[in-house]
């Protein structure tokens, strides 16, 4: 089923291999757009269906400049990145001439749309935005474009039932990533938008739609918490309708786990479904599995201002661990070849399970268990998923487990030594750390490796906050090796007020009421607000949840260990 200009339902044959594109004027763009029927769209949602990659957008294109022109310069893009031996690299838009003249394009084709019935139009084309931004890795834009397609979409979003059915849910796993690179005072909120809590789950993509719809509520919520765990209001009692809220996501928790539950039971316990499924929903199992157990830990630690509150979920992080060692025992040989070999995309639109993996290996201490979910990295999760880079957070989240148990790990991700116990002391635990966007080669002992400055954060024994950074190499041989550059110290000072660092300056967009948001604005929006990226620390190892590792200006000293 797809949707035309008139919002009709429009059946679609699933398989065209001899597809006209309407529209079309050079072979080149033909060829770009055939290339993106038969390799981008099926993989760009990662473990989620892809059904708005391979139809909607497609159906749009052939009635949609601006459409198709945004997926000639998605494909030209992806198809680099595809064939390039290091797809982490760095692409420009201004680089790419032939991207670059469609991007452009499809911007003219936008300034004709001005009634309120094109807007699905905007906001189909700000998601394709969305993805060269991603493809660009360009944090700032992704971000800004994602907050203003949330705006567009709460104006509009009950006038079109196909949009709650396919954008809502996109725009609302989209929302994340301004809790990881956006500003937290300035998240975007789809609440009120929320899905009704069905009485079973048909399939496993019922079950994500419930969950995404939960994880949202919980990002939202621990972001109301942060000044009762970490800042002003730390010492002040917490309103009631603050922990009623907190209960009714833990019953929602509840509820999608007894659903998910029998979902299980029906799927894994019936040989002819059993038999049925492939390897897409058995990686979908999973990382609905990760994402609940990650709401659970994040909620319930909401007002907990010590990083060790994560020691007593344990079980939560081996229980992780269990189903994702399970699914990859589970999914076929040839996908577990072709996911470690060049014949695996390198890059999907969707988030997949890198971040939680990440933040799971950071905050879970007990050395098995997170070891083992270090090594799953690398087989559950592509190259590139939206802003994420796998290389990198496995170079930082590898190096945080050396520098916490005292060890060293081998090109494999294991331990040549094993360290005295399984819990590191309080002493060397990282509660935060920050990463340069940018990656930057160097000279090593002869070799030119690639890297990142990252800074670790740890507690010192006065009650204050160490930093100390590293050159963490992330291709290199041998892979352990890591430069230190310096060390310094954030102190309590409540008899100074030195001055403090400057912080990378975000530029936002102002705020535009939707109910004017039209294609001219929102085109404003993109170019004259485009800007290099910042230099800056990601928001929190432990995803929602957030450290106050940067103390207040009045309270807060610094000292520099060469």
């Amino acid at each position: 089923m797809v949707i035309n200009s008139r919002h009709q339902v429009l059946e679609v044959p699933t398989s065209q291999p001899h597809r006209v594109f309407y529209g079309v004027t050079s072979q080149t763009e033909g060829r770009a757009l055939q290339y993106f029927c038969e390799t981008v769209g099926p993989f760009l949602s990662g473990t989620v269906d892809p059904y708005f990659w391979t139809h909607i957008v497609m159906q749009f294109s052939t009635f949609e400049p601006s459409v198709r022109h945004s997926l000639v310069a998605i494909s030209n893009l992806y198809e680099q990145i595809e064939g390039s031996p290091q797809p982490q690299r760095r692409l420009h838009l201004q680089d790419q001439s032939f991207a670059l003249q469609h991007y452009n394009a499809a911007i003219n084709e936008l300034k004709a749309i001005q009634t309120r019935d094109k807007q699905p139009i905007v906001l189909i084309v700000c998601v394709l935005f969305i993805c060269i931004e991603f493809l660009q890795s360009n944090r700032e834009a992704a971000v800004r474009h994602c907050k203003h397609g949330v705006a567009i979409l709460r104006s509009v979003c009950r006038d079109f039932s196909w949009m709650e059915e396919h954008l809502l849910p996109l725009f609302r796993r989209l929302v994340e990533l301004s809790f990881f690179f956006g500003e937290k005072s300035d998240c975007s909120d789809l609440e009120g938008l929320e899905r009704p809590i069905p009485e079973y789950f048909p399939t496993y993509h019922d079950a994500q739609l419930m969950i995404d719809d939960i994880y949202n509520r919980n990002f939202q919520f621990v972001k109301r918490l942060d000044p009762y765990r970490s800042g002003l209001a730390r010492d002040s009692p917490v309103p009631g309708h603050v922990l009623d809220s907190q209960s009714h996501i833990n019953h929602l928790l509840d509820v999608w786990h007894d659903l998910f539950s029998s979902l299980n039971s029906r799927v894994l316990y019936d040989p002819v479904a059993k038999d049925a499924e492939d390897d897409r929903q058995k990686l979908l199992r999973g990382f609905l599995i990760t994402r609940y157990e990650c709401c659970r830990i994040w909620l319930n630690l909401a007002l907990c201002g010590d990083e060790c509150g994560f020691d007593q979920y344990v079980d939560n992080f081996k229980r992780v661990a269990k189903a994702l060692k399970d699914t990859a025992d589970e999914i076929s040989p040839d996908t577990r070849l072709r996911h470690l070999s060049s014949l695996s995309p390198k890059f999907s639109f969707e988030t997949g399970f890198l971040p939680m993996l990440f933040s799971i290996v950071c905050t879970c201490r007990h050395f098995e268990t997170r070891l083992q979910i270090l090594q799953l990295m690398p087989l559950l999760s592509l190259p590139r998923e939206s802003l994420w880079e796998m290389d990198s957070l496995v170079a930082v989240a590898r190096r945080m487990v050396e520098i916490e148990h005292s060890i060293v790990l081998d090109a494999y991700l294991r331990p040549t030594t094993l360290p005295p116990t399984s819990w590191p002391p309080r002493n060397t635990r990282v509660i935060d750390v920050s990463m340069d966007a940018e990656n930057e080669q160097r000279w090593i002992r002869g070799e030119r490796v690639t890297g990142k400055v990252v800074g670790f954060h740890q507690r010192n024994p006065d009650g204050g906050v160490d930093l100390f950074t590293e050159f963490v190499v992330i291709r290199s041989s041998p892979p352990e090796e890591v430069v230190p550059v310096k060390r310094r110290a954030l102190i309590k000072n409540n008899n100074s007020n030195p001055k403090a660092p400057q912080e990378p300056r975000w530029i936002e967009p102002a705020l535009i009421d939707p109910r004017l948001i039209e294609a001219d604005q929102f085109l404003v929006e993109l170019e004259s607000q485009r800007t290099e990226m910042p230099r800056s620390r990601m928001k929190s190892v432990a995803g929602a949840y957030s450290w106050d590792v940067n103390f207040s200006k009045s309270t807060r000293g610094e000292i520099c260990l060469v």
